[in-house]
């Protein structure tokens, strides 16, 4: 793999568009019915709280002389983007929950604000890698929708682990992380996201 194609797949896997890949995967494979207007509300309304607004802040926080670079490279530049990027998770978890949608959708955006408090604590010893918790949180997603809805999805579950092996050695070409960084990512994402999913629909149901 060249660097280019490495920095290609880190862009197209940015962490910050999970939230929106997940909620997607929800409402469609969700058995009940959702209207197509609350669909797009939803995923729109995600898109925009966990990717533009996040991303616009990260651009503000470089023009103001706080990061240096939109890519985070140290950890000391991630505390901040962290724990902003954390409050639009939770906003956006919060305004969704008014929506007709399942209430996995909020609850998979509320595990996404642990995994962002989890990172920001393991920053004062490594800079884990973001990119590959993302993808565990999105494979946790993956086997809870296989659980809770009874489905089917070897294929999805086997896809997504295919593309977090392609997306950790995009991120060991390009020097961003160590091998530990990138699996502990990986296991971050993956814990948090089936920890807060499970419990949460638990308590819902009792």
């Amino acid at each position: 793999m060249n660097r280019t194609i490495a920095q290609i797949i880190s862009y197209v896997f940015h962490p910050v568009l999970m939230p929106t890949l997940g909620v997607t995967g929800i409402l469609a494979l969700s058995p009940h019915y959702i209207p197509q207007s609350i669909f797009l509300l939803v995923v729109l309304y995600v898109f925009l709280g966990t990717y533009l607004f996040p991303s616009l802040l990260i651009l503000a926080l470089k023009k103001m002389g706080i990061v240096e670079t939109i890519h985070l490279e140290t950890a000391k530049e991630r505390r901040y983007p962290y724990l902003l990027t954390a409050l639009f998770f939770y906003l956006t978890a919060q305004s969704v929950r008014s929506f007709q949608a399942p209430e996995a959708v909020a609850i998979f955006l509320f595990s996404g604000v642990l995994t962002l408090g989890i990172l920001m604590i393991l920053l004062s010893i490594s800079k884990i890698s973001a990119h590959m918790a993302g993808m565990g949180g999105l494979l946790g997603l993956a086997f809870f929708i296989s659980y809770t809805y009874n489905m089917e999805l070897l294929f999805v579950i086997a896809s997504i682990i295919l593309l977090a092996g392609l997306l950790g050695t995009a991120r060991l070409k390009l020097h961003a992380h160590t091998p530990t960084q990138v699996y502990t990512g990986l296991l971050v994402g993956l814990g948090c996201t089936m920890l807060v999913l499970f419990t949460f629909t638990y308590s819902l149901n009792n």
